[in-house]
């Protein structure tokens, strides 16, 4: 009673008074409050909590950050940062009744207050991450650009950087500014270029000068011509040594080991010439499916022409000249001469004169002017005259890659997962089995062969072979002392696989087990191999293959 009455009274007279308000919240906020920069004085709960609601809602979808020299774009929803509306309101309501608490009557005082802010730390923390690797620029030491026959310069250019704590103040000082604002600053820190404008100037004219004729390179007797388009593309401003006060030169991309050496390192390079052998074109003289034994044959050969070496040239030796050019700064005159490796031939003329027999062959026939016919002959006519080297494989896919319609193979039957379906080149899987059988009575190393998923009545059961580009293969190792002379022929209604090597005394017999039937299979069979030599114990290899039952008997 006595404290309203002072009150009055001093109110009546105009003494101002200062009076002590007993709570510290209120259900309206203080004229004069700002949430975030946003006016929001006189606002009750209602209406506050609506215009915090109302201004995030109506956000922009996306966010500007200001990196230096650099900017991106990002969704609001990648930034992990929102205003807790809820929370706030209760913050405004409660600072502005504590702002009350002390009131000179007649100049009561707002508050600004800080949005309450609910952080997804995954969220945050990414793309914080993310910001300071965008904000990352090396120093630039300037640049060179070939157009129109000339060098154009990129002057140099000061490097940049930050740390995560400014871009986390950043982004968070952003988010509690309502509205968010369309655009954010990062503080970043300068890297200034060690290299000026005069310098890279130098380096230009060096470049100028490098370029006013093409370059020849040599190796052995050939040449290659790097033209002045090709190789101003490559020149740019290399720094010299690891010091922050390096000098620069006139050097080379990264990618002129692509674009100038490699091609130039190719027509700089070819393989040697192996000697060419000339043998009787095949006749069949074995295609038993069962036991059997064959003994080589005599066969009159002779060399046609003898071999001689290739060179290769490595593309880091080119790479080497081109540089030496680059920093020589002149344009090369006489061709720039880069080293070679002599490349001999895998045969030696003396092993192909010593080529005197068949040492194994093999026909298997098939029916006349079916779709795979015409890849059988196609497949055959590709590897004849193959010569395979002492210690050197044969491989069918090797040799021949993908069976394409654009190398003249049709679409024909062929086995799919156990099952016949059609595909391109269906069929050479006969000349793959053929091949096998003359390489198993040649006595040779047989290093992979698949048979068919299930038995073909065509081909010797457990001696037969599949292959499928580039999974399922035929090899087979020379393990003769002298090469190998592959040598294929075709009728209408077979294929023949003959070998030509020296013969030296050896013979190979082939022993078929019995079919044994296996259960929810069809049958199993071991096939021997004894390989006889003069003075030597017999070698025998066994061959064990499970058949499944032919699609058509299912």
């Amino acid at each position: 009673f006595v404290w309203w009455a002072f009150a009055a009274a001093t109110v009546g007279t105009g003494v101002a008074l200062t009076v002590a308000e007993t709570t510290s919240a209120s259900s309206a906020t203080a004229p004069g409050t700002r949430v975030g920069g946003l006016p929001a004085g006189g606002l009750d709960r209602d209406a506050l909590q609506a215009l915090l609601a109302r201004t995030t809602e109506k956000a922009a979808p996306t966010v500007t950050v200001v990196l230096g020299s650099r900017r991106t774009s990002l969704p609001v929803t990648t930034l992990g940062l929102t205003v807790d509306v809820a929370a706030t309101v209760d913050k405004v309501l409660t600072d502005s009744g504590e702002g009350r608490r002390w009131i000179v009557l007649g100049q009561q005082r707002g508050r600004d207050v800080v949005p309450v802010l609910e952080r997804d730390d995954t969220a945050f923390t990414a793309t914080v991450a993310s910001l300071r690797t965008t904000a990352e620029v090396e120093e630039f030491h300037g640049d060179l650009r070939f157009s129109g026959g000339q060098l154009t310069v990129l002057p140099p250019a000061d490097g940049q950087s930050t740390d995560e704590d400014a871009v986390e103040q950043a982004l968070t000082s952003a988010a509690e500014h309502l509205p968010l604002p369309a655009s954010v600053d990062v503080p970043i820190t300068t890297s200034p270029s060690h290299t000026t404008a005069a310098e890279v100037d130098v380096v230009a004219a060096t470049g100028g000068a490098v370029l006013e004729r093409p370059l020849t390179l040599r190796a052995g007797s050939r040449s290659a011509t790097v033209t002045v388009q090709a190789l101003g593309g490559q020149l740019t401003v290399v720094p010299v040594g690891d010091s922050p006060e390096h000098t620069v030169a006139l050097g080379l991309r990264s990618s002129a080991a692509a674009e100038l050496a490699e091609p130039a390192a190719r027509t700089l390079s070819f393989a040697a010439r192996e000697p060419r052998i000339v043998a009787p074109v095949p006749t069949p003289m074995l295609g038993e499916k069962g036991d059997t034994q064959w003994t080589p044959v005599a066969a009159r050969t002779a060399l046609a022409s003898p071999g001689s070496p290739g060179q290769r040239v490595d593309k880091a030796k080119v790479l080497e000249a081109l540089v030496a050019v680059a920093q020589a700064g002149v344009a090369a005159i006489e061709p720039v001469v880069v080293p070679a490796v002599v490349v001999s031939p895998k045969s030696t003329d003396a092993g192909a004169r010593s080529v005197d027999s068949v040492l194994g062959t093999f026909t298997t026939g098939f029916a006349c002017c079916q779709s795979r016919v015409t890849n059988i002959r196609l497949i055959a006519r590709t590897l004849d005259e193959t010569l395979i080297a002492p210690g050197e494989s044969f491989s069918v896919n090797g040799l021949v890659g993908r069976r394409t319609r654009a190398k003249g193979y049709v679409e024909a039957p062929y086995i799919l997962d156990g099952e016949l379906s059609k595909d391109i080149g269906g069929g050479v899987s006969q000349f793959a089995t053929t091949t096998l059988n003359a390489a198993f009575f040649a006595g040779v190393q047989l290093d992979k062969f698949q048979p068919h998923s299930f038995y073909i009545g065509r081909y010797p059961a457990g001696r037969e072979a599949t292959v499928n580009y580039p999974t399922i293969d035929l090899r087979w190792t020379n393990d003769t002392a002298s090469p190998i002379l592959l040598r294929t022929a075709t009728t209408g209604t077979s294929v023949t696989v003959t070998l030509y090597g020296r013969g030296d005394g050896r013979s190979v017999s082939a022993q078929s087990g019995a079919r044994i039937p296996v259960r929810n299979r069809d049958f199993r069979i071991t096939v021997n191999r004894i390989l006889n030599r003069p003075g030597q114990p017999a070698q025998r290899r066994s061959f064990t293959t499970t058949y499944n039952p032919h699609p058509e008997e299912e």
